[in-house]
């Protein structure tokens, strides 16, 4: 870990050699009486510094306050300039290079190890706008933006409580990206914050500009389809999750917080849920349910009971079925597996699309793909109306990241039914069950199976019942 030196020579040296063609960084020495020893060095960045407040409040306000002739500059000048809560020193290279590219001002002073740094950050973000991917009806319309001290600002202003804690912790030998560790102190288990603060500090990679980069390190089983931690754009929904002990982790450059330790159950919520009157969030969990169990299992089931188990279906939809499968070449699975195809196809260009085209693009796709596929002879109206069901009900689960092992599940489920009928699908069913039973975050169950755990997620408690209520208290999951 290299320091500075006392020599103000060396140092000016030193960083116009470790900073070369770096051309947006700009060196400026300021001696008003020429005095040799007596000047002082600023370094800034100036694509992400205001120069313009730089020159008028820093350097003016520094040389009213300049010693006279005959007097020796130091550090104490700062604090004549600046409150004592704006300025902070470093001796230590490496980070006083990574607060220069933060937005900081760098103030050099002869015969001190030392540097003085003030932020003058001026970084050209989008504003504060809706969340793109959490879209309610009901409920604050802000998401988080790209600048780590905006959100953290937002969820100040939710919880203006001396209670919230906010850990910042610098992640990426190369990038040092600002990585905020944020948890309610009076609330949060000592034993999971310890695992979560742990596992971070063992983080290493050589930069991160997403959250999903530390999320993968973050998991407990890395290989499960299964996502084990939840991710957000929305403040009230983390302040929200803070209030039940858990702990949330925003990073420089992502609008995408993480919530951990994080359960199955979690993934089928939305904000909205707590917004409207209890027996409606009730209700709309049970759909979302519902919706799960169809874009999982239903073009498996669809393929088990044609081509198996035809006697489970009444006589008059088994007699039509077949009719409409007279003209298909193709055993159920192959039509099934095309179709599936086909909507994966559509919904992949609708999302990499732009916006305008992407939707047109889905919908009107959709429509001529399924349309043209049954005059074709290539899929039976059935089949059509099975995937198109199944993609409905992924659309209505409510976190992206939960939707996506679902589509790759399906896909296992239609061949192992295929060849093994409902048997073969019951069978996979309990494994992938039990799977989801063994999965922990953070020593929490993610698959809870409890009467309080299956209480909340169908019944939804009224909300003065959840009142100062603790999710998860020490020891509880031991």
């Amino acid at each position: 870990m290299e320091k500075l030196s006392t020599s103000l020579d060396q140092n000016y040296k030193f960083f116009q050699q470790r900073l070369n063609h770096c051309e947006d960084v700009e060196f400026r020495i300021l001696n008003p009486y020429k005095v040799k020893g007596n000047e002082i060095i600023f370094m800034y960045c100036e694509n992400v510094i205001d120069e313009l407040i730089v020159f008028e409040t820093l350097f003016e306000k520094i040389i009213q306050n300049y010693p006279k002739k005959n007097e020796k500059i130091d550090q104490s000048i700062l604090k004549d300039v600046f409150p004592t809560t704006s300025i902070f020193f470093l001796d230590d290279v490496q980070e006083i290079i990574s607060y220069l590219f933060y937005g900081f001002c760098i103030i050099l002073f002869p015969n001190s190890n030392k540097a003085g740094l003030v932020c003058y950050s001026q970084k050209n973000f989008r504003q504060v706008g809706e969340p793109q991917s959490e879209v309610v009806i009901r409920g604050p319309r802000e998401g988080f933006v790209e600048v780590i001290r905006t959100n953290i600002a937002m969820i100040r202003s939710k919880l203006p409580n001396a209670n919230l804690k906010v850990r910042l912790k610098k992640i990426g030998t190369e990038s040092k990206t600002f990585t905020a560790v944020i948890y309610m102190e009076n609330k949060v288990p000592l034993d999971t914050l310890q695992k979560v603060l742990t596992r971070i500090d063992k983080i290493d990679i050589e930069s991160t500009h997403e959250s999903g980069s530390i999320e993968r390190r973050l998991e407990e089983h890395p290989f499960s389809l299964f996502p084990q931690i939840v991710h957000t754009e929305r403040p009230d929904k983390l302040v929200s999750d803070v209030m039940e002990g858990r702990i949330a982790i925003i990073v420089d450059g992502s609008p995408h917080a993480l919530i951990l330790p994080s359960t199955f159950k979690m993934f089928l919520q939305a904000s909205e849920d707590y917004y409207e009157r209890y027996w409606l969030g009730a209700a709309l969990r049970v759909v979302r349910t519902f919706a799960f169990l169809i874009a999982l299992l239903l073009p498996s089931f669809y393929i088990g009971v044609t081509t198996f188990h035809l006697e489970m279906l009444p006589t008059e939809l088994a007699l039509a079925i077949a009719t409409q499968k007279e003209g298909t070449p193709f055993s159920a699975f192959f039509e099934a597996l095309l179709m599936e195809v086909f909507f994966e196809l559509l919904r992949e260009a609708g999302i990499r699309l732009p916006m305008p085209v992407g939707s047109a693009v889905s919908i009107v796709g959709g429509l001529v793909i399924g349309d043209a596929a049954i005059q074709a002879g290539i899929a039976s109206p059935a089949m059509v109306i099975v995937v198109a069901l199944t993609g409905i009900a992924s659309f209505a689960i409510p976190k992206y990241s939960f939707a996506i092992p679902l589509r790759i599940l399906r896909f296992g489920l239609m061949i192992i039914t295929s060849f093994l009928g409902l048997f073969g699908l019951m069978i996979a069913i309990i494994a992938i069950f039990i799977h989801i039973t063994s999965l922990s975050s953070f020593g929490v169950p993610y698959f809870e199976l409890s009467y309080s755990s299956f209480k909340e997620m169908f019944y939804f408690v009224r909300p003065s019942h959840l009142k100062n209520k603790n999710k998860f208290t020490e020891g509880e999951f031991k």
